[in-house]
């Protein structure tokens, strides 16, 4: 079978070659592709500059790479802490409008009203953050920047209902890094 594979990339042209040996990963090529692609080029000829250029291009590619996966996931790791902050004050909202009532009679009125209304601003502020650190996400993984319609969303009409949003983002990031450990 190796022999069968090796002879299908002798067929391919020098280019095509130097992408196997950048991107076999993407095209879910065996591991050693890149060693039999070198080797191919190497008996053509190819001239020494034409592959050291490749190789070169082959590590910064890996580089950026790996630094892209690191940036990723540290800013999954700033939605995790920012997310839990909000889940806080989001149940404490919960509990504040089941609560406000009893809160009215304990208290006086407009204290209860400004205590209300401080935990809301709380809470949406983490919220924003946390979201802020999606959308930052989404455009790195992506490579392009989210549609303002989906930027309203997430900060307007999201926030009722933050606790799906939040579980859905967290998933959507972890299958983007995934994703970007699979293809390289």
């Amino acid at each position: 079978m190796q022999d069968t594979f090796e002879n299908k990339l002798k067929e391919l042209t020098d280019d095509q070659l130097i992408d196997i040996v950048i991107n076999y990963k993407k095209y879910h090529y065996p591991d050693d592709s890149p060693d039999i692609a070198m080797t191919i080029l190497k008996k053509r000829t190819v001239p020494k500059e034409k592959i050291e250029l490749l190789a070169e291009k082959y590590i910064v590619e890996k580089q950026e790479i790996k630094y892209e996966k690191q940036e990723l996931s540290t800013l999954l790791k700033d939605y995790v802490k920012y997310a839990v902050f909000t889940y806080i004050f989001v149940v404490t909202n919960y509990l504040l409008i089941i609560f406000l009532p009893v809160l009215f009679f304990l208290v006086f009125e407009p204290v209860a009203i400004i205590i209300a209304f401080a935990i809301f601003i709380i809470t949406y502020i983490f919220y924003a953050l946390t979201i802020n650190k999606y959308i930052i996400f989404r455009s790195i993984a992506d490579g392009m920047n989210v549609n303002k319609l989906i930027n309203f969303f997430y900060y307007a009409i999201g926030y009722a209902v933050s606790p799906i949003v939040l579980i859905y983002n967290y998933f959507q990031m972890k299958k983007a890094i995934k994703e970007l450990e699979k293809d390289y």
